[in-house]
């Protein structure tokens, strides 16, 4: 969390890899707790939105986008997104 608050908003190419790593985790069924947490304490979605804010660089929207696009089978994380004006 504190890389996707604080780091990535200072550098593209750190927006990117943190980006890239969690496109990676989006894969696998045990991550999908960490991305939508039933409290939402870490909200990691809001938090690549808001880097989707910060950059318009077309590899970090498609990275981004592609991270979404595999969370949005999972109904917390699908929640989590229109909360937060994604979907």
């Amino acid at each position: 969390m504190n890389m996707l608050s604080k780091e990535c908003i200072k550098s593209t190419q750190i927006a990117y890899n943190v980006v890239c790593a969690l496109w990676i985790l989006s894969y696998h069924k045990f991550a999908l707790k960490y991305f939508a947490p039933e409290d939402f304490s870490n909200n990691v979605i809001a938090q690549i939105i808001k880097i989707l804010d910060y950059f318009n660089k077309e590899n970090i929207v498609r990275i981004i986008l592609m991270v979404l696009d595999n969370l949005k089978n999972d109904s917390n994380c699908l929640e989590l997104m229109s909360l937060c004006d994604c979907a």
